[in-house]
């Protein structure tokens, strides 16, 4: 028997770590971070850290905190 809410669980905990990684690495790679992107990625990072995850996305999120912010709206 399938347990759908657990499955339910743990299909949201890795489509949440997937995309907080991805966006991550998309906010390395250009080097800057707006605004709308720090929110959003502080927001999936509670939600990572609420799922009991931690190891590697703490220091590359360290990361993404010392990026430069740029507005794009100005």
């Amino acid at each position: 028997i399938i347990d759908r809410k657990s499955l339910t669980r743990q299909t949201l905990s890795v489509l949440t770590y997937s995309t907080l990684s991805g966006k991550v690495e998309h906010l390395l790679d250009q080097d800057y971070a707006t605004p709308e992107h720090r929110r959003e990625i502080e927001h999936l990072y509670k939600l990572y850290k609420a799922h009991g995850w931690n190891g590697d996305m703490e220091s590359r999120m360290e990361k993404v905190r010392a990026l430069p912010t740029k507005d794009l709206n100005k």
